[in-house]
Parts: C-alpha cells; sequence; structure tokens
C-alpha cells in the first residue's frame, strides 16, 4: 500500500514536470502543404483583462518600429483598423516568411487580440490568413 502511494506521487510529479517542460516562450507557426506561413499565434505571454477582438481585412499598410509592426487593415470601403504584432516572440526563422506570406499588402488576414481602448490599436495574440 505504502509502496503504491509513492508511484502515485512520483507519477504526478512527473507529469507535472514534463508539462511544465512543454510550454514555450516562442510563437507557434503554422505553414500550408506548400511552406507558406499561414497562421502565427502565442505573440502574448498571459491572459489580459481586456476584451478580445477579433478583425478581418486587406493588408492596407504596415510599419516597423524596433520590435513590434503596426499593421492597418482595410475591413471594409469605409472602415479601417489598427491592429500591433508584437515580434519579440517569435523565431529569427518565421520573421522573413511572416512579411513575406502574412504581412503583405493586399492579403486578407484576421487579426485576434485584446483591445483595451476602441481608439487604439489592439495587441494581437494571433494571425492567421484568409483565402
Amino acid at each position: 500500500m505504502r509502496c503504491m502511494t509513492k508511484l502515485i506521487l512520483l507519477l504526478t510529479l512527473f507529469l507535472t514536470v514534463s508539462s511544465f517542460g512543454q510550454t514555450s516562450d516562442r510563437a507557434v507557426p503554422a505553414y500550408s502543404v506548400n511552406e507558406k506561413l499561414i497562421g502565427l499565434s502565442n505573440l502574448i505571454k498571459g491572459l489580459r483583462d481586456c476584451p478580445v477582438r477579433s478583425v478581418m481585412g486587406k493588408v492596407k499598410d504596415f510599419d516597423t518600429k524596433e520590435n513590434t509592426v503596426i499593421v492597418k487593415l482595410k475591413v471594409d470601403k469605409k472602415t479601417t483598423a489598427e491592429a500591433v504584432i508584437p515580434l519579440d516572440r517569435v523565431a529569427d526563422e518565421d520573421r522573413r516568411p511572416l512579411f513575406r506570406h502574412l504581412i503583405t499588402k493586399n492579403n486578407t488576414i484576421r487579426v485576434s487580440g485584446y483591445s483595451c481602448s476602441q481608439d487604439e490599436p489592439f495587441s494581437a495574440f494571433s494571425i492567421d490568413r484568409v483565402y
């Protein structure tokens, strides 16, 4: 009986440690069959108290500043939206495909993130290409 208790505790400890070891501090890329970047998630570490916002539109313009990209999306003829995409969690090998396959003019993408204010650009936690 005592041996069984030790075995259960040891197994629980092993599973807990292995699950913490699998968490990553990097953004998670999604590539298509023809090796084009079609999605990027896990851009922000942790959860926020602000409401979630999602916008889909064509990339009108983007501006790179230090470790962030501010993307302007054209939602429809009269509506535009801005999103801030942090690059600090994007791996070096995924940065070039990010600008080549996802954030290029006239690409239709969906950006999801946290919006603390309707007047300011929202912080993105994922980007997906929309076909």
